[in-house]
């Protein structure tokens, strides 16, 4: 057996012990966890069962358990060097764990976050008003504001007057002459979709990526 699980007390305690630290190395957590938690009934005060306790405790998680473990045995016995280091370790884990958590409470109860959201989104809206993928350059969506401008000026260029002729033609007749060419009217409102596409792309992606900044 290891020299650290020698107890060197009550044989039963060692040989409890001595199983629990070979399952263990088995990878027998909960059997080793027994083993233990009986060698500890029989001398609750034994600083390797407390520290082995600690150890299986501390893997599976039990961060708080494995803490109390440790300091229980440190009591027994005070300077030992294995026993503060696993303390400090441990503190130090909680200790950032617990300043995660507020900063992320904070960025999400921040009172800027949603204003800003709505900022980001109106910036977006209005540079895609004024040209389709306008948005998206905003956003830093290159690629996609690339495709919408030049798809989008392309259509309302060539189709754009002829898309105007076919909706006041809906309002009501238009002037003799004026009857707009059905192909290049369609072109135009193409062009009015992919325009209205970019809008409403640019604003759902401007609040979903200042979202995910808040979360990071």
């Amino acid at each position: 057996m290891p020299e650290h699980l020698n107890s060197g007390t009550d044989p039963r305690v060692e040989q409890l012990l001595r199983d629990a630290y070979i399952q263990r190395m088995r990878q027998q957590f909960a059997a080793s966890e027994t083993l233990c938690r009986q060698a500890l009934d029989l001398a609750p005060e034994d600083v390797q069962g407390l520290e082995l306790l600690g150890d299986l405790l501390q893997e599976k998680g039990s961060t708080e358990a494995a803490l109390e473990q440790f300091r229980k045995a440190l009591e027994v016995q005070p300077g030992k060097a294995s026993l503060e280091e696993k303390i400090a370790r441990l503190v130090l884990l909680k200790a950032e764990e617990e300043r995660e958590r507020i900063t992320a409470e904070l960025m999400l109860n921040s009172p800027h976050a949603p204003k800003q959201r709505r900022r980001n989104q109106t910036a977006a809206i209005l540079l895609s008003t004024i040209c389709p993928g306008g948005g998206q350059f905003f956003n830093g969506q290159w690629v996609k504001g690339a495709i919408y401008l030049v798809t989008g000026l392309i259509c309302l260029g060539f189709g754009g007057p002829d898309g105007l002729k076919l909706l006041l033609g809906m309002a009501g007749p238009l002037p003799r002459g004026e009857q707009p060419n059905g192909m290049l009217a369609a072109l135009g409102m193409v062009g009015g979709l992919i325009w209205l596409a970019s809008l409403l792309d640019a604003s759902a992606q401007a609040g979903k990526a200042q979202k995910n900044t808040l979360l990071d």
